[in-house]
């Protein structure tokens, strides 16, 4: 598996994190919400990808 392959993979993990923090956040479970954003938020960082607009 090439590295944009690897890249592209993650990026698609984040956008999972993110959408569960999303049903998390609406069906009132604030812990597990705040679990999956730190969890993407850590992927993010560790990738050097931004998160802004998805969190404004």
């Amino acid at each position: 598996m090439s590295i944009a392959n690897n890249l592209e993979t993650l990026r698609y993990f984040k956008s999972e994190l993110v959408f569960l923090a999303e049903i998390a956040h609406k069906t009132n479970r604030p812990e597990l919400a705040l679990n999956y954003c730190q969890q993407a938020l850590e992927l993010c960082q560790e990738l050097g990808i931004t998160l802004v607009k998805e969190c404004e």
